[in-house]
Formats: C-alpha cells, structure tokens, sequence
C-alpha cells in the first residue's frame, strides 16, 4: 500500500511538472514560421499551460508528492496510536 501511495503520488507530481514546462517547450519550438491556424492551436495551448494540470485527491485537495508523504505519515501515526492503545490495559 505504502508502495501504491507513493506511486500514484509521484505520477501527479509529475503530470503537474510536465504540464508546467510544456509552455516553455512549446514558446521554444518553431511556431511562429508555422501558417496562422497553428500558431493559433499553439497560442491557445500555452495560454492553457499557464495553469499546470492536477489530479485531485476527491475533496482533500490536489494530489503531488507533499500531499502522498504526509497522508502516509498520518496512517502512521494513526497505527502507532492505534497500536499503543492497544497496550494501555
């Protein structure tokens, strides 16, 4: 599960940082020799990539790397309570 967790955290991490440079490496590219209707799509595209995608963790939030750690970091937390709770009696 700890395995699972992070994965899938580090996979939105990801998304979110591609998504991010994907503005620069379309500005970088060759689009202004392109005919009008492309630098259209191009333009458009960057003007979208100003906002990174995100995967959203239902209503937590946006799912990255920080938000993984710290959800594994309080089920650990949560068993070491539930575990010690145990040995009170």
């Amino acid at each position: 599960m700890i395995i699972q967790l992070l994965t899938f955290a580090w996979s939105c991490n990801e998304i979110i940082i591609q998504s991010a440079e994907l503005a620069a490496a379309l500005f970088e590219s060759d689009w202004y020799n392109c005919d009008s209707k492309t630098k259209v799509i191009v333009h458009i595209m960057m003007m979208r990539c100003q906002k990174p995608l995100c995967l959203r963790n239902g209503s937590f939030g946006v799912m990255d790397l920080e938000v993984g750690v710290s959800r594994l970091k309080l089920a650990y937390s949560y068993t070491s309570l539930m575990k010690n709770g145990d040995n009170i009696e």
